[in-house]
């Protein structure tokens, strides 16, 4: 059988265990500290396969013997036969018979899991358990991968450039595949975690896939970092060159453009491969309808054969998809997510990897400090108050003691700053915030929504509809007036998911009735994500993160909020879309301190299934299932039906015709 290679190390291999009290196998996922149990029909003894017999993108494979399989939780499941074609999805609800054949069948579990038999089967799902009874006694394997939103090791580095570039040249690592599925946010993992050192180590677990594509470019951070997202997606090594070059055994691309320069043809590259792929892995077991298929196939000059690119090595697909004008395609590339803007200090080589994962792209800071923006920027956040009579005898501003710096203004949906500086036009990022993000356990409590009003003139913002009064929203809402020093500091202390404060910032400090609280005395903070209203309130929102928070926004100037630092890509974003989702009404009492419960009789249940991820933005229509479905994105990652799955091994047939038509 010919498989999607695995290419991640020990440390993101899941593991198989005998339940201890009843008959069943306990899944688990030591790096994303996840698990998961099954029901069998006796107790079993786990038997390892090599993972090279199984058809999935997996760590590890385990076999056993039974005749029912139970998952006491709702686990959506997807049944292939041996071809690989789609014969069953099985939601809550689905009863059905399946006669004897070949069967994987690919489970939306806590650890993302396949199985693998021939037997008949009976399929009995609901909403709380999904039942599998097999003809009689039959052997099982179980396949099953990490998730990997975690480094699953540690590189270390000096400020040696080339070194550096060794240390980048690991990221590729964290891919699941080499194959077009890679285009799936859930077959990337996450680069491992760089740390700086006296000398340069690089553990055997986190050796890049052998892919036969070379990025040469000056060993210089200004050439290094912005490559970094390229290398980490084609599994890349990087090294030292005269000259910025792609090399492969069949071709030389220069990277530096005579229009787009160095890091426009970066961004070309990584753009145009990412979309080449998204486009040929249609090809494979997912043949979506795919609207980028039809634009590209009637911009591009001459046909290209995606049956065959789907088949062909990383490099070789590479050296054609380069030999397409990018001007044929430029209208077909959605809007990028992200851009990062990145200062040359070597330290922040520590925190790429905590960004990577979603395919930034990444440009030097250059000359972005602007003097003249800067200042006037720094005037209006001292002049600037809520009202006009309520800051005339308020102190000025202790300003940040980072430099204000401009964030150029690109054709991506967020802008994100990396490095020395507090930003204006984008977000500041924060190695601290993506670590305290890993260190956090995973609950499946109501959200704690923590709100305190410390300005008796903006009670109407603590009054009115803020985060809703209906019974199915899961929401626990604590809400105070008036905190004093000591209030406020036992608040910040406590765990909370979303940290609302309402009210003033003064030299740095938050105002409080009996004085004012300087964010430096709160050693460490339970809140994960906060919101800042208050004027001029950067600093403390930055101190914030460094004391545990995630990340959260703050005020840095009149009427522009500007998110501040932490998991900037991830849960930040999607927290704070969740909180601001309801807009019902927050009664409140007029008493000093009260406390308000908003729980929803349906509570929130963590059951294994996938949140879609949505990546560079265009929405189009395809077809899933035998029904129209309109996505977010042209490249939505849901592994609940768009996982990867290595169709070589499956021997599947090849139909004569697959539609392309909307």
């Amino acid at each position: 059988m010919s498989n999607v290679s695995n290419v991640t190390g020990e440390s993101v291999t899941p593991r198989f265990r005998s339940r201890d009290n009843l008959p069943g196998l306990t899944v688990l996922d030591p790096l994303e500290r996840s698990r998961y149990t099954v029901e069998t029909s006796r107790p079993v003894e786990p038997r390892r396969v090599p993972v090279s017999e199984f058809a999935a993108p997996v760590g590890a494979v385990t076999s056993l013997t039974t005749s029912r399989l139970r998952f006491q939780i709702m686990v959506a499941a997807y049944v292939r036969n041996a071809d690989g074609d789609l014969i069953l999805a099985a939601d809550p609800d689905t009863a059905t018979t399946l006669p004897a054949d070949e069967y994987y069948i690919e489970l939306s579990t806590p650890v993302k899991t396949y199985l693998h038999f021939h037997s008949g089967v009976e399929i009995d799902a609901s909403n709380e358990r999904l039942a599998l009874t097999f003809d009689g006694e039959t052997t099982v394997e179980f396949g099953a991968r990490s998730r990997h939103t975690r480094p699953a090791g540690t590189v270390t580095t000096t400020a040696d450039p080339e070194d550096v570039m060794a240390a980048i040249s690991t990221f590729g690592s964290a891919l699941k595949t080499t194959s077009p599925e890679r285009s799936f946010t859930t077959l990337r993992g996450h680069p491992p975690a760089v740390e700086l050192g006296d000398t340069l180590h690089v553990p055997d677990d986190v050796r890049p896939p052998q892919t036969g594509i070379r990025i040469e470019v000056p060993p210089d951070y200004e050439s290094i970092f912005p490559v970094a997202s390229l290398a980490y997606y084609l599994g890349a090594k990087l090294v030292p060159g005269r000259v910025p070059r792609i090399v492969t055994d069949g071709t030389i691309h220069s990277l530096d453009h005579p229009e787009r320069g160095f890091e426009g043809e970066v961004e070309r590259v990584l753009k145009q491969t990412f979309l080449f792929d998204c486009v040929t892995r249609t090809e494979g077991l997912y043949r979506v309808d795919l609207h980028e298929r039809q634009r590209v196939e009637s911009s591009v000059d001459r046909r290209l054969d995606f049956v065959a690119l789907y088949d062909a090595p990383i490099a070789e697909r590479l050296e054609t998809y380069l030999d397409v004008p990018f001007s044929t395609l430029a209208d077909a590339v959605p809007t990028w997510r992200l851009a990062v803007h990145v200062t040359n200090e070597f330290e922040n080589v520590t925190r790429l990897p905590y960004v990577l994962r979603n395919l930034p792209v990444i440009r030097t800071a250059g000359e972005t400090r602007a003097a003249e923006d800067a200042m006037a920027t720094v005037t209006d956040i001292r002049a600037f108050a809520r009202a006009a009579e309520s800051d005339a005898n308020r102190p000025a501003e202790r300003v940040p003691e980072e430099d204000y710096v401009t964030v150029p203004d690109i054709d991506t949906l967020e802008r994100a700053w990396l490095g020395k500086g507090a930003p204006v036009g984008g977000n500041k990022l924060l190695r601290s915030g993506f670590e305290n993000r890993l260190a956090r356990e995973q609950t499946t409590a109501d959200i704690e929504i923590t709100i305190v009003c410390n300005d008796s003139k903006m009670q109407a913002e603590w009054e009115t509809a803020l985060y809703g009064n209906r019974d199915d929203l899961p929401f626990d809402v604590t809400a105070r007036r008036d905190c004093s020093t000591a209030e406020l500091r036992e608040l910040l202390h406590r765990r909370t998911d979303f940290f609302h404060y309402i009210g003033h910032v003064e030299d740095g400090s938050f105002v409080c009735p009996d004085g004012a609280l300087d964010p430096t005395d709160v050693d460490s903070t339970g809140a994960n994500m906060f919101l800042l209203n208050a004027c001029r309130s950067y600093a403390p929102g930055k101190h914030l993160v460094e004391a545990g928070s995630i990340g959260g926004y703050r005020h840095l100037q009149r009427d522009r909020k500007r998110r501040c630092d932490g998991d900037r890509t991830n849960h930040r974003s999607t927290s704070q879309r969740r909180i601001s989702a309801s807009r019902g009404a927050l009664g409140g009492s007029k008493s000093t301190a009260c406390r308000q419960s908003v729980r929803g009789r349906r509570r929130r249940e963590r059951r294994g299934r996938p949140v879609g991820e949505w990546y560079p933005q265009r929405h189009v229509r395809r077809t899933v299932r035998r029904r129209r479905v309109r996505t977010p994105s042209a490249v939505v990652s849901d592994e609940r039906t768009l996982d990867g799955f290595d169709r070589h091994a499956l021997h599947r047939r090849r139909p004569d015709a697959v539609s392309r038509g909307r």
